[in-house]
């Protein structure tokens, strides 16, 4: 897995719950009016990129998009735009996926990796689009959801979080079977685009389900402790340091997006980016 692509799916791993989320002037209701989560990418005290995170819902089912992409001031140096696109319906649970598409484009490295659910037979069509391999087919639990899906699927199911409670879901990542496991550590205070909030600290892990001793968990997150659960921090330790995902922005579907104009919500990832100091600018 990319360097780059651990610091993005930290985001999306980050649980982000929420009864009705605010920003700092305006409030939503996610569910009626869909979501925009913004998050600044850093090391150390250096900008890296933003990722974002949208939801389109509708009582018959939603779309959600993650979108991540470096800081013009790195480009010279590390490119990305990354896109992951999650379809699903509400039909028989909240947020069950039945489509999850991912295209990765980092420097040189491409990626392009569709997921397809028949909750039906209870498995996965794994196809690696780049490489253009076969079809794999696979096995997968009752109720299993990509990595997007399920953090909205705990949202829509989750009450007031306690200090000790460990929810757990099953989840599929590309021809992997995962458990999605969340520990709730406790209570602090953090200084946000909120101000100050009382915020809970939360353990994410991915548990491998052929090799439970296999885990990804090296990261942290904070939530608001106001019953809307809102990330307002994600925290990974990583080799070559420490790196956080800082929420920018929060709102709803229809606010605005901070995403460059070559990295569109669908359609053709432009990665002709021209070097510059102080802006994006692409070639035509």
């Amino acid at each position: 897995m990319r360097i780059f692509w651990v610091i993005f799916c930290v985001v999306w791993l980050g649980f982000v719950t929420t009864a009705q989320a605010t920003s700092p002037s305006n409030s939503y209701n996610w569910q009626e009016d869909g979501e925009r989560l913004t998050f600044d990418v850093r090391w150390s005290f250096m900008t890296l990129g933003s990722a974002e995170l949208l939801l389109e819902n509708n009582p018959d089912g939603y779309v959600l998009t993650g979108r991540a992409w470096t800081d013009p001031k790195v480009n010279s140096l590390y490119i990305l735009r990354d896109r992951i696109r999650s379809e699903g319906t509400h039909s028989d649970a909240p947020f069950l996926t039945s489509r999850f598409h991912a295209q990765l484009n980092e420097n040189n490295y491409r990626a392009d990796k569709l997921v397809l659910f028949d909750h039906v037979k209870k498995q996965t069509t794994y196809i690696n689009k780049h490489k253009n391999r076969p079809p794999q087919i696979h096995e997968a639990e009752a109720g299993a959801r990509d990595i997007l899906s399920v953090l909205y699927a705990l949202r829509a199911q989750t009450d007031k979080l306690k200090k000790g409670d460990v929810l757990t879901r099953p989840v599929t990542h590309y021809d992997n079977r995962y458990t999605y496991k969340m520990r709730v550590l406790g209570y602090e205070k953090m200084d946000t685009i909120f101000g100050e909030v009382d915020v809970i600290k939360i353990h994410p892990v991915l548990i491998k389900h052929d090799n439970p001793n296999r885990k990804k968990e090296r990261l942290k997150l904070w939530v608001t402790a106001d019953g809307r659960y809102i990330p307002v921090k994600i925290d990974i330790k990583l080799p070559l340091g420490s790196f956080e995902a800082v929420l920018r922005q929060a709102g709803p579907a229809s606010s605005s997006s901070v995403a460059p104009a070559a990295l569109p919500l669908t359609g053709k990832i432009d990665m002709r980016v021209k070097r510059s100091i102080n802006e994006d600018v692409y070639e035509n």
